[in-house]
């Protein structure tokens, strides 16, 4: 079984800082632990690829984590972002190549780092990749639903020519849902 786990993000990549990585991992563990599931939970994967994967980390949740994340609504998001990154780095080999604006229909830009002949590095685009998160999976918010919306919402930036990747992330199963556009 593939296991995922928040070290990359600690560490940083192209487009992240060790901080923000740090900032996103957290947020990840904090949401997981407050659904009841500890570090080994197996995390559902649909869509394009069908997988379960198993998340581990190795981040105290203690008391002041728990109130830093009190806001359920802003934990789940950056938790979400956390999940999809690692899992885009487990599953499609790519990175994350910088942060989005708001209002381009996507929230980041992934890709690959090239060496050139001269030895310089060249950063390529590959997909955008969409984030959302849920809490708690309900009758009138569901993983399907998000996953249209965001699908939708990619369209602004379709002149792009880069696939929409969009990952929607449930805490309180686990599961991920990983569509491609």
């Amino acid at each position: 079984m593939k296991k995922i786990n928040f070290q990359q993000l600690e560490e940083g990549l192209i487009g992240i800082s060790p901080k923000a990585g740090a900032y996103l991992a957290e947020a990840s563990a904090f949401c997981l632990e407050a659904n009841g599931h500890e570090s080994g939970v197996i995390l559902k994967i649909s869509g394009k690829i069908e997988e379960k994967l198993q998340i581990q980390w190795n981040i105290l949740v203690d008391e002041q984590v728990k109130r830093s994340w009190k806001d359920s609504l802003e934990a789940t998001q950056f938790g979400a972002v956390g999940i999809a990154i690692s899992l885009m780095l487990e599953l499609t080999g790519y990175t994350v190549i910088e942060r989005s604006f708001i209002g381009t229909g996507f929230d980041y830009v992934l890709g690959i780092e090239e060496i050139k002949k001269d030895g310089s590095v060249q950063l390529i685009s590959k997909v955008r990749l969409e984030v959302s998160g849920l809490w708690k999976e309900s009758k009138t918010n569901t993983v399907n639903q998000r996953v249209k919306q965001k699908l939708k919402q990619t369209n602004v930036s379709d002149y792009t020519n880069l696939d929409a990747y969009i990952v929607v992330v449930e805490f309180s199963t686990p599961k991920a849902k990983f569509v491609i556009k």
